[in-house]
């Protein structure tokens, strides 16, 4: 049997931070990918190319489907034309630069952040099971 190569892997952990408990549960209406020191920024164009779902928060670059706050809400409301995905699949949100803490304290929250900040009550965080983010060791190291 073949083996899982890591971005397989990777691919597959991010998919799995949108699992919940239908019976206590909504579903995820996104997963949010922070990455403070952005270790994870080098594999964001490979992840892109297998990720139709995969949404980057930054300067507005609608090809590579990354763009500020606001573009990214309007991609997860599904108004963009040229942003879509299967409905079936969660939309990731990477945030490169941005930390957990940072979106978790809503009321100093930076103001580019802000539009984002309510989306940590209706999503899920793709994170260690201690809550901590990811970073390449701890993936590497771990049966996620």
């Amino acid at each position: 049997m073949r083996q899982k190569t890591i971005l397989e892997s990777l691919i597959d952990s991010l998919k799995k931070a949108a699992d919940y408990n239908d019976n206590a549960e909504e579903a995820p209406a996104v997963i949010l990918w922070t990455d403070h020191d952005r270790v994870w920024e080098p594999l964001i164009g490979e992840l892109q190319s297998r990720l139709p779902n995969l949404l980057l928060l930054g300067d507005w670059q609608p090809k590579k489907r990354q763009g500020p706050s606001y573009w990214v809400r309007c991609a997860l409301a599904r108004t963009l034309p040229d942003v879509q995905w299967e409905k079936s699949e969660t939309p990731i949100v990477y945030l490169p630069g941005v930390s957990r803490a940072e979106l978790r304290q809503v009321n100093i929250c930076p103001p580019e952040l802000r539009s984002l900040a309510e989306l940590q009550f209706r999503g899920a965080y793709w994170t260690q099971a201690s809550g901590k983010d990811w970073t390449p060791f701890a993936f590497l190291t771990s049966s996620y």
